[in-house]
């Protein structure tokens, strides 16, 4: 059997909530290992240094995150004032008075993910960690085998 024939494909839409912390939970997109080393090398710039006289390779990881939450994280729910205090320095805590939740943007999303290691390191891990998204493919199949014929 070929493997290539059926391995399901990253833009299939397998997704899945993930809780980072409790009560604040995103929604991701699956990423397989090889789209992710795609993605960061497409954001691989070669350069050559007249110092050391050698190519010197670096990841533009804003681009890198720019595209992975465009295509990969979807939504958050539960991202509170107290949570976001707990992630990272905010420079006028008072201005979260009046917020009870913050809302999932594409750039609330890129500001979390690199100010805050471990909600970057969460997401990409979390994304290509096939275990949380193990259930909704088990219930896809289940339903898949629901509609075929049984034979009796």
């Amino acid at each position: 059997m070929d493997l290539a024939k059926i391995v399901r494909k990253d833009d299939d839409g397998l997704e899945a909530w993930v809780e980072f912390i409790r009560g604040f939970r995103v929604r991701l997109k699956f990423i397989s290992r090889a789209a992710f080393l795609s993605l960061t090398a497409k954001h691989r710039k070669i350069s050559w240094n007249q110092q050391t006289r050698s190519r010197e390779e670096d990841v533009d990881t804003d681009g890198v995150n720019t595209e992975f939450i465009q295509k990969y994280v979807l939504d958050w729910e539960g991202l509170t004032p107290a949570i976001l205090l707990d992630m990272m320095p905010v420079a006028d805590p008072s201005a979260l008075d009046e917020i009870e939740v913050i809302d999932f943007t594409t750039n609330n999303a890129k500001l979390l993910m690199s100010e805050c290691a471990d909600f970057e390191r969460f997401v990409t891990e979390s994304a290509m960690d096939v275990s949380n998204f193990q259930s909704i493919h088990k219930e896809e199949l289940a339903g898949n085998s629901k509609s075929t014929p049984s034979g009796s």
